[in-house]
């Protein structure tokens, strides 16, 4: 199978990967990535389905806290029909 074999419906894609922080403009990492999973949030909902990619979600944060905080992420994506890889 060749790539322009393929067949997919249209896709948005929205993406958490490599966020980093600004010790120039005061962001933390933590804060930097809650910002962007929100914007990623607010692409949901419109008439194009969304492709949501993330990487190491909430990686600075304690184990338990991470886990939690990234089922309730993916809960909330998937919840509003978002694709999730």
């Amino acid at each position: 199978m060749k790539a322009s074999d393929l067949k997919m419906s249209p896709l948005a894609v929205a993406a958490s990967i490599c966020v980093l922080d600004s010790l120039s403009g005061g962001t933390s990492r933590f804060y930097a990535e809650i910002r962007r999973l929100k914007d990623c949030r607010g692409s949901l909902g419109g008439a194009v389905p969304v492709l949501f990619l993330m990487d190491e979600l909430l990686s600075g944060t304690n184990s338990h806290d991470r886990l939690e905080g990234t089922k309730l992420v993916v809960r909330s994506l998937a919840d509003r029909g978002a694709i999730a890889s």
